[in-house]
């Protein structure tokens, strides 16, 4: 009987096991023969479907953010509601990304940074545009926080930008190392308990007053 021939391999199926690969093992660790065994896609083949190495690890980046970043980032810059309910969701959710059960832990872009300066071509760029997605989100919700009077009239939001992106490295390396879901909701209450929240009517500025931030 002769034999059928092979069964091709599903590019978004090859594409999902290498973005896994990369954010277990990082980019240093994964080699384009281990994403070869793992996703039975022969070298040459990832090559004429992805391109090199660095133009993998460029679309498992890519995504990542598309599934996990994304779904969270989104709603939490668009969102209507309360500042201070927006934000504790956005870092709930957060902490829940970097903890997945059944995906590596930490956050892939946090991991890569480490890997990568913004110069570094041709991942450090895009790297660099994807991470700025995040800062972006923070920066016009607190831009908005701040017009709307949800935040004290001394806020000082490129302060808080700081404080709030260094609490979202944190969860993801301390996610990296082992610390589980429960222990970083410690890590999601302090931070909404050291926000400079309006507490009442004598906290909210004049109108004409302009908001801290370059």
């Amino acid at each position: 009987m002769a034999r059928g021939r092979p069964r091709k391999n599903d590019p978004d199926k090859v594409l999902s096991e290498a973005l896994k690969l990369f954010w277990k093992r990082g980019y240093a660790g994964t080699s384009m023969n281990d994403i070869s065994e793992v996703t039975g896609m022969a070298k040459p083949g990832l090559y004429a479907t992805f391109g090199d190495k660095d133009a993998l690890f460029i679309k498992s980046l890519e995504r990542y953010i598309e599934l996990y970043g994304d779904p969270v980032r989104i709603p939490f810059e668009q969102g209507a509601g309360p500042f201070r309910a927006d934000l504790e969701t956005y870092l709930n959710g957060l902490a829940d990304g970097v903890t997945l059960h059944e995906q590596p832990h930490g956050c892939m872009c946090i991991l890569a940074s480490f890997d990568f300066g913004d110069t570094s071509e041709p991942v450090g760029p895009r790297l660099a545009a994807l991470k700025s997605k995040g800062v972006i989100a923070l920066q016009n919700r607190l831009r908005r926080a701040f017009d709307e009077a949800e935040l004290s009239p001394n806020a000082d939001c490129n302060r808080l930008l700081m404080f709030l992106n260094a609490q979202i490295v944190a969860m993801a390396s301390l996610a990296r190392t082992g610390v589980d879901r429960d222990q970083l909701q410690v890590v999601v209450d302090m931070a909404m308990d050291a926000m400079p929240w309006a507490d009442g009517p004598g906290n909210r500025r004049a109108k004409d007053s302009a908001p801290v931030m370059v």
